[in-house]
């Protein structure tokens, strides 16, 4: 039988891995950037990985959206479990609003992450002249 604590422990473990990643994909991005090349102009229509199998923007697009939706996911999760845990040691008594309320903060709290993510990631590689 899984336990809860397992449970909040994988997830935990998986929002750290998931950061890792995040920075692994940030050193990437920095390292086939073409500031690196003396020969790049900014706004020279010439931007882009400088590395061929990474040079569609798609891909970047893709892995963007991938990693703000799972980070923002598993805080979200880790966060109602730990609402949860809290709830258990000292259980309150608000019925269906409080319950709608609780709902309505893990949406909010899911989309400021997806977005703070996602715009500073994009920011990010937009300022490495990753994107156009």
């Amino acid at each position: 039988m899984v336990t809860h604590r397992r449970v909040e422990r994988y997830f935990t473990v998986s929002a750290y891995a998931l950061l890792i990643i995040a920075i692994a994909i940030a050193i990437v991005a920095y390292l086939v950037s073409p500031l690196r090349d003396p020969s790049f102009v900014p706004q020279s229509a010439n931007a882009g990985a400088t590395v061929s199998w990474l040079r569609p923007e798609r891909y970047w697009i893709i892995g963007l959206n991938t990693l703000a939706i799972t980070l923002a996911t598993n805080t979200t999760v880790l966060r109602w479990l730990k609402w949860r845990t809290r709830r258990a040691i000292a259980p309150t008594n608000r019925g269906r609003l409080g319950m709608l309320f609780r709902v309505l903060t893990m949406c909010g709290l899911w989309l400021v992450i997806f977005y703070g993510t996602w715009v500073v990631s994009m920011y990010f590689l937009l300022w490495q002249y990753i994107l156009d």
